[in-house]
């Protein structure tokens, strides 16, 4: 209907505000954040019979990855590399970004690469065997990934709940910080860091639920990158061997403690390129649910 499409219109359109106003306050302080999609940033010219019948997949199943970092340095991070290595490697180029490590949100193919149905799929292995980079990966979900990629014990760097990569002119550093109060509040230590100059922060936040060792990245205290965990208005499949749905619920339940104007950016595009945590909070996965009644649902989405 034509209130329906106003609706959405207005929605899309109040979304593409946030992410100019999160870009251009990130571009005063040389903030570098790029979201990738196939089709649009990536996987656009196959050059191989395996890339013509993986991308079109790619396409489809419309994964979302990131380049995160800070312009002045050139140096970046990626996020969930796969598909298109090289391709994404010429994005980071082109802005004159060299990219310093890789963070998985978690194992699964469509996020890390590997084998889908008897196809390789480009992805983290191709990624440290073109740029010889650490591999940052929750340490539940750090065996699936060294199995399913064959990433070396020498690259791969298991991650805790709470640890934070700082980005700056010293380098790539791992610091374990103990949270203070709520998500709101070591949010905004966060941003304090990187408003004095220490470098990106990008907080890793344990979410299992859609997989044992899926993590969030809290990008500098106001921008959240949620793999599977959290999609615009739904959330990842809780229908997988390992995927536990209480353990999901107490994922969202510290989400949604971060403050509302914390722009969200998603795993996949299906449902939206990106939201915030207050309209999750109204509308999506991250409204309060009592426990008991979460346990009876048993529709998921993506």
């Amino acid at each position: 209907s034509f209130f329906r499409i106003a609706f959405l219109f207005s929605i899309d359109f109040i979304g593409n505000l946030l992410l100019v106003s999160l870009w251009m306050a990130g571009k005063a302080r040389e903030l570098f954040l790029r979201q990738l999609l196939p089709g649009r940033d990536v996987c656009m010219k196959s050059i191989s019979p395996v890339q013509t019948m993986v991308f079109p997949i790619a396409r489809q199943m419309a994964n979302l990855m990131y380049l995160i970092g800070d312009k002045k340095l050139g140096k970046c991070i990626v996020v969930d590399p796969c598909w298109d290595v090289k391709g994404i490697i010429e994005v980071a180029t082109k802005n004159e970004m060299k990219i310093a490590a890789t963070v998985l949100t978690h194992y699964h193919f469509d996020h890390t690469g590997g084998v889908f149905n008897g196809v390789p799929v480009e992805g983290v292995y191709d990624l440290v065997q073109s740029l010889k980079v650490p591999v940052y990966v929750n340490e539940h979900d750090s065996e699936p990934v060294r199995k399913s990629n064959g990433i070396s014990s020498a690259h791969l760097r298991p991650t805790k709940h709470h640890d934070v990569l700082v980005l700056s002119a010293e380098g790539l550093r791992v610091e374990s910080r103990k949270p203070s109060g709520e998500g709101a509040l070591w949010a905004d230590e966060d941003h304090k860091q990187w408003e004095a100059g220490k470098g990106v922060q990008m907080r890793l936040l344990h979410t299992p639920g859609h997989s044992p060792g899926s993590h969030c990245i809290l990008v500098n205290g106001r921008g959240l990158i949620t793999g599977d965990t959290l999609f615009p208005g739904s959330c990842g499949s809780l229908e997988n061997p390992d995927s536990d749905k209480i353990a999901m619920w107490h994922s969202f339940k510290m989400l949604s403690s971060l403050r509302g104007d914390t722009v969200v950016w998603p795993g996949h595009a299906q449902a939206g390129k990106h939201s915030t945590v207050d309209r999750e909070q109204r509308a999506g996965f991250l409204k309060a649910i009592p426990l008991e009644l979460w346990k009876t649902k048993d529709t998921f989405f993506i």
